[in-house]
């Protein structure tokens, strides 16, 4: 009886081991086919003035890919700050670009949903083109559930609004770009809603490296310097800043492999905070 029910183990084992060896070798292969696969893989971190670092990881993959459009999807895990407190979100957004007939530029439409860990929740629509050395985006962002949500002693309330960026090469600097990003979020109970602009350079510093610094302008925080690195898992075969500069103001280029590139938005819900008084949190 004792031995038959060692050999049952030992078998039972046998089985267990196997199975965990072949789910497991599926899974190193479903992450490696999502990492080498198109589109991209990126890792950022940012700061503001003196404020706690924001994280993020993000990738962009295809649904269907066509001779002229395709269809892709982007998803985004953030970890950042609420008046302090460590708050992490979740974006997710379904897209289509379209491709030019001489594939100089491309243009799409996209739409988001946002979720943090306290259920606050909004959804996007956004539009955006896109050529060799120079783009243009937009977005509306509306709160998907109405309504608040109470955080210890603090009541939450999600803000509409919208965002346009315009973003541009720096002449004879193809590994540079210059953007404006022009926002408002509506306030609910604040006195005023919260308007800005942003200005900031993005240097490609390596294949894979890239910072973006640059300036927040608006009437709730002054002003606020921010720095972000991002890196780009797998590189990409562009132009760096240790190329010098360029004998030509911009270099024009076909966009087919820029379209599966992110989506240009804010990521992080924009709050209007109530206790003993409103704050307005801002999400760029």
């Amino acid at each position: 009886m004792f031995f038959a029910t060692e050999v049952y183990a030992d078998t039972l084992n046998d089985v267990i081991n196997k199975v965990y060896d072949k789910g497991s070798e599926k899974a190193e292969t479903y992450l490696q086919n999502v990492l080498d696969g198109p589109g991209e893989t990126e890792v950022s971190i940012s700061t503001k003035n003196e404020n706690k670092p924001t994280g993020t990881i993000m990738i962009v993959r295809p649904y269907s890919i066509n001779e002229k459009d395709l269809i892709f999807y982007q998803a985004q895990f953030n970890s950042y700050h609420v008046l302090g407190d460590t708050r992490q979100s979740l974006n997710y957004g379904v897209g289509k670009r379209f491709l030019s007939d001489d594939e100089s530029y491309f243009w799409g439409i996209n739409s988001f949903i946002d979720l943090d860990k306290e259920f606050n929740s909004r959804i996007s629509l956004g539009s955006e083109l896109k050529a060799s050395n120079f783009n243009v985006s937009g977005n509306y962002y509306l709160d998907a559930m109405g309504g608040s949500q109470n955080v210890g002693s603090d009541t939450e309330r999600v803000l509409d609004g919208y965002n346009i960026e315009i973003e541009g090469q720096l002449p004879y600097a193809p590994w540079a770009n210059v953007s404006y990003n022009s926002y408002t979020w509506e306030a609910i109970k604040a006195s005023d809603d919260s308007e800005g602009d942003i200005y900031s350079t993005t240097i490609n510093l390596s294949n894979d490296l890239t910072l973006k610094a640059g300036y927040d302008d608006n009437n709730i925080s002054d002003s606020m310097d921010f720095i972000k690195l991002t890196y780009k898992f797998g590189g990409k075969d562009r132009p760096t800043i240790s190329d010098g500069f360029s004998s030509t103001a911009f270099e024009n280029s076909d966009v087919r492999e820029e379209m599966l590139t992110k989506v240009k938005r804010s990521n992080i819900i924009t709050l209007e905070v109530e206790s003993t008084g409103v704050v307005i949190t801002n999400g760029n």
